[in-house]
């Protein structure tokens, strides 16, 4: 089973069902006799649960009876369908060449169900609108309330689930389908009309939600894509999800724009918030998105870490999210920073800072057996120096660098720009290939490494997918990174030295695995052979989940033409 865009119920995201089934084929159609069939459910095995709550959910949105009903057997079965969809989630494998058809049977059909709860708790919340237009006699007053009640949970639930949704559509490259945002504006907007967009939804239901009314979920669906670039990992998208359940009162959304108002939104097309630039014809904004107070936030939790952290962002924001979430809300700028280019080439790739560091070391190996002696003789020593006695560095243990985690892969480019490549990837994912992970790569005709980091993956069709690398350094050499000179116990990490000359200046930075206790470091010691130099900690360059890449310097200008000499040994091993 391929994932679900092609399957006839992606074909658009919502599609108003016709009224035409009489009764139910798996019992009466009443609550009492669905409920009793509900408790035939826990028993069964995961696929056969799911076939029975499929076959549910497609006679339920079509069967001919009252919308109070509906949704009464709905509320039933929706705690099964919460547990299958936990099951499921909880079952996803990492795609990897042995298991990817899986991974994606089980996106599918994850999608599907979810989709398929969204598309009838959307239909149940419009025919309450419509039946409660109907029943304006005084003495039917209780199920005008039901109805009432009734409508608010159904656009409760479904802009739930469509934050759920699209979680699963991000994590797994898979593009909003059509109609999405257009239904996903018009229930708040829907809710809004009826004044009941802020009603406790927790109060009717004795729940303990963490969203408590619809604009709050509403909310929390525009979070989601204004913060996903592309360029964040599937935990870090479940990462902004939790965190974004104590953001919410940090977002003003008003009907009104604002000097704050950092993005719009257009209720009446299928369109996610775009940036509130100069207005185009096209874009009648009637919503704007304040998110001001969340970039300071998150610029306090830069500056003083642990102080401004609740316990959630202190589990779930890494340095490297929160660097992301500060680019993202942050910068003015939304055109790309380097025009493409067409070129034609295959590229040769591999996975992850140590495999880089080993390549570089053995520049002869391919896919022999190691022959230590084939080691290249110019490999750095990098020793840590922090002024913090009590600073406590725990290097990881090593990996087991298996053949399958050394293999080179090969991809073709689609294009180039001046600082890296968009590539097409058609074979099945390695289980480390993911966004913001380091990489080494070179043209096929090419002999020297370089190295880069994956900037964005996305699904272009299938299982295919289209994946941007940016180049670091095309001039990089390994490093053996040491705690200290004095402590020898503990064997060396892998580490990478890039350098680049720029009129005349030379500019170095390291790459480091992302250990937190590595951003107190002030300074390094380089040694190579018969070359001593110590180096000090400029500035961060990048943070991701996998390495930190920092500025270093001299620590004094008598020290540059040792460092040249330097540069000079290095280069000529290339």
């Amino acid at each position: 089973m391929n994932f679900g865009i092609s399957n006839k119920h992606f074909q658009s995201f919502h599609i108003p069902t016709p009224l035409t089934r009489k009764e139910l084929s798996f019992c009466e159609s009443n609550v009492e006799a669905f409920r009793l069939w509900t408790t035939t459910l826990s028993p069964r095995a995961l696929g056969d649960r799911s076939a029975a709550i499929f076959t549910a959910l497609h006679e339920l949105s079509s069967l001919n009876c009252n919308e109070t009903e509906r949704f009464d057997m709905l509320q039933e079965l929706h705690p099964f369908i919460e547990h299958v969809l936990a099951n499921i989630e909880k079952n996803f494998i990492t795609a990897n060449s042995q298991h990817a058809e899986r991974q994606y049977q089980l996106v599918d059909l994850d999608i599907q169900m979810r989709l398929s709860l969204i598309q009838l708790y959307i239909d149940i919340a419009f025919r309450c609108d419509k039946s409660k237009q109907c029943t304006w006699q005084f003495w039917r007053h209780n199920e005008k309330h039901n109805l009432k009640v009734n409508r608010i949970l159904s656009c409760y639930y479904a802009m739930q689930h469509i934050g759920f949704l699209l979680v699963q559509q991000q994590i797994n490259y898979i593009d909003v389908l059509p109609n999405q945002w257009r239904y996903t504006h018009e229930i708040y907007q829907y809710a809004f009309k009826n004044n009941e967009h802020l009603i406790n939804v927790n109060r009717i239901q004795g729940s303990r939600y963490p969203f408590s009314n619809i604009q709050e979920c509403y909310i929390q669906v525009l979070l989601l894509d204004i913060c996903y670039t592309y360029q964040i990992r599937p935990n870090e998208i479940q990462a902004l999800y939790e965190c974004g359940t104590e953001w919410i009162h940090l977002i003003e959304l008003s009907h009104r724009s604002h000097p704050t108002s950092r993005y719009m939104i257009d209720s009446q097309q299928d369109l996610p918030p775009i940036f509130n630039h100069k207005q185009q014809q096209f874009f009648l904004a009637d919503h704007y998105l304040s998110t001001h107070n969340l970039l300071e936030h998150i610029n306090n939790t830069i500056q003083n870490n642990a102080k401004n952290l609740s316990d959630k962002e202190s589990t779930y924001l890494t340095t490297s999210l929160k660097f992301h979430i500060q680019n993202v809300l942050g910068t003015t700028s939304i055109e790309r920073r380097y025009q493409r280019y067409q070129h034609s080439a295959q590229l040769e790739i591999s996975l992850g800072l140590e495999v880089a560091h080993f390549l570089l070391s053995y520049p002869n190996y391919h896919t022999a057996d190691l022959d230590e002696h084939q080691a290249q003789p110019f490999i750095c020593n990098l020793y840590l120096v922090s002024h913090d006695p009590n600073l406590d560095i725990q290097f990881p243990d090593h990996p087991q660098l298996t053949k399958e985690l050394k293999q080179i892969y090969t991809a073709q480019v689609l294009d180039m720009s001046s600082h890296g490549y968009r590539i097409q990837w058609d074979s099945a994912l390695p289980q480390n290939l993911q966004s913001s992970e380091l990489i080494i790569l070179r043209e096929k005709n090419d002999i020297n490494w370089k190295v880069g980091v994956i900037r964005w993956m996305k699904k272009s069709y299938q299982n295919h997918f289209a994946i941007g690398l940016e180049v670091l350094s095309d001039h990089v050499f390994p490093c053996n990174v040491h705690l200290s000179k004095q402590n020898s116990e503990h064997e060396p990490i892998a580490g990478l030295l890039f350098a680049h000359t720029y009129t005349g200046r030379i500019q170095l930075s390291i790459v480091l695995p992302n250990i937190n206790a590595l951003n107190k470091i002030d300074s390094f010691h380089l040694e190579l052979h018969d070359f001593k130099i110590q180096l000090l900690r400029k500035k961060t360059l990048m943070v991701t989940q996998s390495f930190i890449q920092f500025e270093i310097q001299t620590q004094n200008i008598r020290q540059l033409p040792t460092l040249r000499e330097l540069l000079d040994r290095l280069m000529a091993q290339l």
